[in-house]
């Protein structure tokens, strides 16, 4: 079983229906608080292991909002979802891990079955709120 079809069982075990139209919308996905997910276009396994995760996490946290929502209101709960998706994408152990045995960004992120740029945004979210990852002390 791949990464995305593991975050598919998850959603349906969380009572998430989930449909792929990609011709419906123009975003990756949207998550709607009905328990009701519709796919877009995917980019492949990798991208769409990261975008079901995203939005699994959606589910979890209840971290949903009106498109006409206040921009502050969209804001924090994407932050609160990219959160908490990045540390199950890319957990900060397993990140300082990799990067500590010189692997490149592009090798980190293909180990971790992760579009390269979530390695950079991992990178800089435990950077900001870790002072001791940059420094190999984590």
């Amino acid at each position: 079983m791949t990464k995305s079809e593991q975050q598919l069982q998850e959603l349906c075990d969380m009572g998430v229906m989930v449909v792929s139209c990609p011709d419906a919308t123009t975003r990756k996905a949207v998550a709607f608080c009905d328990d009701f997910l519709v796919l877009g276009q995917l980019e492949g396994e990798t991208d769409a292991h990261a975008v079901l995760t995203h939005e699994k996490w959606h589910y979890k946290l209840g971290a949903f909002y009106r498109h006409d929502a206040p921009y502050e209101q969209r804001c924090r709960a994407e932050a609160q979802v990219n959160r908490a998706a990045l540390q199950e994408l890319v957990p900060k152990c397993r990140l300082a891990a990799l990067l500590r045995q010189g692997l490149s960004v592009s090798e980190v992120a293909e180990t971790l079955d992760v579009p390269e740029a979530q390695i950079w945004e991992a990178w800089r979210f435990y950077r900001d709120t870790d002072d001791r990852f940059c420094t190999g002390e984590d």
